[in-house]
């Protein structure tokens, strides 16, 4: 069987949003339940909280569309090259 041997630690432990900057690239699960690659252009300026997670201004690569998403939509950090 399979074991995830990621350097990351759980999300419950240190959530995936409080290391997202604007000018990263994330995968995120939108409210109708796909997967999205997206560029991340601004972050909101409240300091995000377990409740509260901070919001994120991001744009869609592949159709361009920009909304704001809340810190748990996020489920993965696309590194850069």
């Amino acid at each position: 069987m399979p074991t995830c041997r990621s350097r990351f630690t759980p999300n419950d432990v240190d959530p995936l949003f409080h290391h997202v900057k604007a000018g990263m690239t994330v995968i995120l699960r939108s409210k109708d339940e796909k997967i999205i690659m997206a560029d991340v252009r601004r972050v909101s300026d409240h300091q995000g909280t377990a409740l509260n997670p901070p919001l994120f201004e991001v744009m869609d690569v592949h159709t361009g569309e920009i909304s704001w998403i809340s810190g748990y939509q996020i489920t993965h950090v696309v590194p850069a090259l």
